[in-house]
């Protein structure tokens, strides 16, 4: 882009942004019958031996 140092300047939050997310895929298993493939405990644990 040209931009010799890019600087990001953070303004503050805007009111319409959310407090917090939560994820919640009862609407993906209702409409897909999609099912995870590893438990929580196991996709954090390979993430974890992945940057070891």
């Amino acid at each position: 882009m040209g931009i010799e140092k890019p600087e990001i300047v953070f303004e503050g939050y805007r009111a319409s942004d959310p407090e917090r997310r939560l994820l919640n895929t009862d609407k993906l298993r209702s409409r897909t019958h999609w099912k995870p493939q590893v438990s929580l405990s196991q996709g954090l644990d390979l993430c974890i031996a992945s940057i070891k």
